[in-house]
């Protein structure tokens, strides 16, 4: 019987004999079940749980069902392994944070189809209390009391998906008598127009001491402070939350929104996840001081995930910046070894002086965004602001060895440089007016530039565009921008606009060693065009194109792909289509086996 391993299982291998289990786990319970029933239906992890209930009360062996010469242990394997593979909430974002030290027992209450098989298994089920430890509640907290009376005395993970319900089981009895217990809190999302009803309804909760609570999460989607002074404009109150070791002495992941929490060394050093949004610092002595902000961080010994974003740090540091501003670029160096994840959304003067005194392990992923009030407020080098500066006075871009790199301003405003080392680097710009999508792609050929200039020279192969092209349509630009990569192999744009310009650049040459001339990007294997313009003479340049390089000596390409919009002319657009592929196959100009009619493929949508 040939069976279909799911990735869940690949590495797995059945048991020799039905009688032998060498561990219990929820992979080697599959293959023994598989086993023991001689089942040729899917394998477990593709059923559902009607149809893993069906299979398990159907399959006979010696008339008598195999549901009843399982073994309790085995039984609940069975459990836990349904509870593994049915989990469709996107609230298990908060499952694995950070890394698999923080991976959660709760899933889907889909499981609870297996307890219909028999008496046997609902009995089982009902007295196992572990089964019942990962506690998700929609709308109705009988749910909620249910499953904490059935989980006994043990720690529990409570995922609240309905805010309302939320509120209402943050001040009820059901919560409150087992506070004691609980391991894992996670909120839904915080909506925006009744932040402070919500906060006023929630943070209570954290006035009382839990000893066990590992992971506290209040999210909420991105509300700017901009947005809180808009709805607010007498003044947004933020709630304060004790966050000490003392109330919470197992506390390691905390994600905190539009709140106001201690700046100090007991509230933060032993936490390994930290995302802050929205969030406000309190001081206890008036001013903190730059270093005092770096002493705090130079404690989170542990920390391998930290997010502060809407100015965190200009409003713990207001006051300081304004009457101390000398004193940023002296500041302690702080070492943060076991972090892997950074992102700072700020000023961009205050994201560069973070940035100038962390030192970060080699490996990870940094996140630097600057937030402006207005689109006329940014610099003339918006990317490189938020970068530290070196003693020559040039930015400093903390990427080593840069292999790959992704420039957007269509959907985001970022631009992202990946290392063969393992660390990528995120620089994006944010304003707090309602952004308008075109406003930003008309800062493609900034961006363009701005890019070279920081990144001239370097090892890059792999380099990716997101934008309008005719926004960064000027064929000295272009020439440019790509003759300051000299080792790329491919090139992708996505966005609308005529890509003429692309392949005139790629006609380019520049002075070689000996003095002769040498074609940019010698090296391009592969250029992919994206949902860009096509018109009249595109196949005819693209032609030119390919055999001025050939002629040059350059080795071919391995792949060109063009999606093209026609723009109503489907006919046309379908005749150059025949010509190029008909004159690419009778081109030889290229030495051995090498075709360049099987390697080009254009087609529209």
């Amino acid at each position: 019987m040939a069976i279909h391993s799911p990735r869940h299982i690949s590495a797995f291998r059945p048991p020799a004999s039905p009688k032998t289990l060498p561990s219990i786990s929820a992979r080697s319970v599959f293959h023994f079940l598989l086993h023991l029933c001689q089942s040729d239906l899917r394998t477990l992890s593709e059923m559902t749980p009607t149809q893993v209930t069906r299979w398990m009360s159907t399959n006979t062996k010696s008339g008598r069902p195999s549901i009843h010469r399982l073994p309790n242990e085995i039984v609940l394997e069975v459990f836990r392994f349904c509870q593994m593979v049915f989990v469709p909430s996107p609230i298990y974002e908060y499952a694995t944070i950070a890394s698999s030290t923080y991976h959660a027992s709760a899933n889907s209450r889909d499981w609870l189809d297996l307890m219909l098989v028999c008496r046997a298994w609902r009995a089982l089920g009902v007295s196992t209390p572990v089964l019942w430890t990962g506690i998700e509640i929609y709308r109705h907290l009988k749910w909620l009391a249910l499953a904490l009376e059935r989980s006994g005395n043990m720690q529990v993970e409570l995922y609240f998906h309905n805010l309302a319900t939320a509120r209402v089981a943050a001040s009820s009895n059901i919560v409150l008598a087992n506070i004691s217990r609980l391991r894992k809190l996670v909120f839904p999302f915080l909506n925006v127009r009744t932040v402070p009803e919500d906060l006023n309804a929630l943070l209570p909760l954290l006035r009382k001491p839990m000893a066990a609570l590992d992971t506290f999460v209040l999210p909420s989607k991105r509300i700017p402070l901009w947005h809180l002074r808009r709805e607010w404009p007498d003044g947004f109150a933020y709630p304060a939350c004790d966050l000490s070791h003392a109330q919470f002495p197992a506390l390691r992941v905390l994600h905190l929104s539009c709140a106001s929490l201690p700046w100090h060394p007991t509230t933060v050093s032993r936490l390994r996840y930290l995302r802050l949004d929205a969030c406000f610092a309190e001081v206890s002595r008036g001013r903190l001081g730059y270093d005092g902000f770096l002493e705090v961080l130079r404690a989170c010994g542990e920390l391998e995930h930290l997010e502060l974003s809407d100015g965190f740090i200009s409003s713990t540091m207001r006051r300081d910046m304004a009457s101390d501003a000398d004193s940023m670029g002296r500041c302690l160096r702080v070492s943060l070894t076991k972090l892997r994840f950074l992102s700072i959304e700020d000023a961009p003067e205050v994201v560069s002086w973070l940035v100038t005194h962390l030192e970060l392990p080699a490996q990870g992923r940094i996140r630097l965004v600057g937030c402006f009030e207005r689109f006329d407020d940014l610099p003339e080098e918006p990317f490189s602001s938020l970068l530290p500066v070196g003693e020559n006075g040039v930015p400093q871009v903390p990427v080593y060895d840069p292999e790959s790199a992704i420039i957007s301003m269509y959907t985001t405003r970022e631009i992202t440089i990946s290392s063969t080392g393992g660390r990528t680097l995120v620089l994006g710009l944010k304003a707090e007016w309602t952004e308008v999508a075109s406003v930003w792609m008309s800062c493609l050929e900034e961006a363009m530039i701005e890019f070279s200039d920081l990144l001239c020279g370097a090892p890059i192969r792999s380099l990716s565009i997101y934008g309008r092209m005719y926004h960064a349509a000027e064929l000295t630009i272009w020439t440019s921008f790509l003759s300051s990569f000299p080792e790329l192999d491919e090139v992708a744009f996505f966005g609308p606009g005529y890509i003429d310009v692309l392949f005139r650049a790629l006609q380019s040459t520049e002075a070689g060693l000996a003095g002769s001339p040498m074609y940019i990007c010698p090296g391009l294997q592969d250029i992919v065009i994206e949902f860009a313009f096509w018109r009249d003479g595109l196949g005819e340049l693209i032609l030119e194109t390919l055999q001025l390089r050939a002629n040059a000596g350059l080795p071919p390409l391995n792949n060109i792909v063009l999606n093209l919009n026609p723009r109503g002319r489907v006919d046309a657009f379908n005749q150059d289509l025949e010509n190029l592929r008909e004159r690419l196959g009778a081109l030889e100009l290229f030495s051995g086996d090498f075709d360049y009619a099987n390697i080009i493929d254009l087609y529209y949508y």
